[in-house]
């Protein structure tokens, strides 16, 4: 039954918007945008709307906000959320208001949204360092800006490296980001998983929550404060669900010849335990981008004796403020870890 109401669901809303891609479409070329833009943004809100209500309604998934409602200032702020899925934007824009959004500019080849993202004034994401000017402008302007610096969904929880231009429109225009932080625990709509097919889980669940403002320092130069931000990112949405899937590393190819067993032991080698370790260390940075500053090495157990001729991967969870990591293969797990993380500053 959850099956047949996702898919009434989809089919409503693919519906819907496609008749509001027609009817703006129509409209922009007998009235022109802001005419069409006046009579017809309502509709589309409208539509997010009647999302969220059907979604829990037929058991099909739950939008929860924290944070939100009385807490919204209404002076220019950057808005600054990670990107877990195709829902994360619509479904805020009813608890932003007078936002404008940046949006994919391969949304304007699709025959649902072509016309939508445009006519309510959003700006495509192809324009280089004119996007960073027209944002600027829209600041200026007495308007907020969301941002999703990943620049596309998340490709493995909790973050993709950030981009700085967002970093570049704080500094330029001395408005604080004010963070957003999405948990989507079922990876529905997400980069991995097309939304024609049903979520792995449902009802699926989004929680959006409004996070503190970060203002940029005194000198500050774009790159240091992006980093800065998405560092802080990085802390918060490791006690998120959505952050703890599991991650796998690609298979480690245990041989003699490539040198990780060196000095241990002529006759009978083995891979030492701080060959290990640095196997661990290396995937948490490719992962969550953590340098060596950002965690602490609590325990590290070694279970079994690995040898040549041996694959194995690390593999890692994230839960609240730590990190466990295994080092395994066939059925077999050679070590284990358990890492503290540190607490990033954001003053």
């Amino acid at each position: 039954m959850k099956i047949l109401a996702y898919y009434s669901i989809l089919s409503l809303l693919g519906l819907s918007l496609l008749l509001i891609n027609l009817i703006l479409y129509c409209g922009r070329m007998l009235i022109g945008t802001k005419k069409t833009r006046w009579f017809m943004e309502p509709a589309v809100y409208g539509i997010i709307h009647l999302l969220g209500f059907l979604t829990p309604l037929g058991r099909v998934g739950t939008f929860t906000f924290e944070g939100f409602r009385g807490n919204v200032p209404s002076r220019p702020r950057l808005y600054v959320a990670n990107h877990t899925g195709l829902l994360d934007a619509p479904m805020l824009f009813p608890y932003l208001p007078e936002v404008i959004c940046v949006f994919k500019s391969k949304l304007a080849r699709n025959p649902f949204l072509s016309q939508i993202p445009s006519t309510i004034g959003f700006l495509a994401n192809n324009e280089g360092l004119e996007l960073v000017h027209g944002l600027i402008q829209e600041i200026e302007r007495g308007n907020s800006v969301l941002i999703f610096p990943e620049g596309t969904r998340t490709k493995q929880p909790p973050l993709n490296a950030f981009k700085p231009g967002f970093a570049v429109i704080a500094i330029k225009c001395q408005v604080p980001v004010q963070t957003v932080f999405i948990d989507n625990p079922t990876g529905f709509s997400g980069k991995s998983r097309s939304i024609v097919r049903p979520p792995l889980e449902m009802p699926f669940r989004y929680h959006y929550r409004l996070g503190p403002e970060i203002m940029p320092r005194p000198g500050e130069k774009a790159r240091e404060f992006s980093g800065r931000v998405e560092a802080y990112f990085r802390a918060e949405l490791t006690r998120s669900v959505f952050a703890r899937m599991e991650h796998t590393s690609p298979a480690i190819e245990v041989t003699v010849e490539n040198g990780y067993c060196a000095g241990h032991f002529p006759g009978s080698p083995l891979v030492p335990g701080a060959a290990q370790l640095t196997w661990v260390q290396a995937f948490m940075e490719k992962m969550y981008g953590l340098g060596a500053d950002q965690f602490t090495l609590r325990s590290m157990k070694f279970l079994q004796e690995l040898t040549p001729g041996t694959q194995v991967n690390i593999a890692l969870k994230k839960n609240e403020n730590q990190v466990t990591a295994q080092v395994r293969g066939n059925d077999i797990v050679y070590s284990t870890a358990r890492f503290q993380l540190n607490a990033p500053d954001v003053s």
